[in-house]
């Protein structure tokens, strides 16, 4: 787990999912719109996987996610915590989560 830095990811030019969160969620920032990272599971190819991605308010909050180039994020995505300071209680989490799918559509 690491804490990217909006400016470090302009000069690396690469990253996953924290990364880009952080960039959006930089930059969202910069032009006066309120902006937070979600840290959580976002289901993709039949598991689940540690994920960030950015709520955006506008008007509302909703969330969003430039990893999957959702501009509205899917109903794959569990937040468990809020905010990119926060990911470290994720691993006190992580170990003792147990998901059961009931239906989906």
């Amino acid at each position: 787990l690491s804490l990217p830095n909006t400016l470090d990811v302009l000069e690396i030019k690469e990253g996953d999912c924290g990364e880009l969160s952080a960039l959006l969620v930089g930059f969202l920032r910069s032009v006066g719109i309120p902006s937070y990272v979600n840290i959580g599971l976002v289901y993709n190819k039949g598991k689940f996987f540690y994920h960030a991605w950015p709520s955006v308010f506008v008007g509302e909050w909703i969330d969003t996610d430039p990893a999957f180039n959702q501009l509205i994020a899917d109903p794959t995505h569990i937040k468990l915590l809020k905010g990119l300071e926060s990911q470290f209680q994720i691993s006190k989490i992580i170990g003792n989560v147990k998901i059961e799918i009931l239906e989906y559509k």
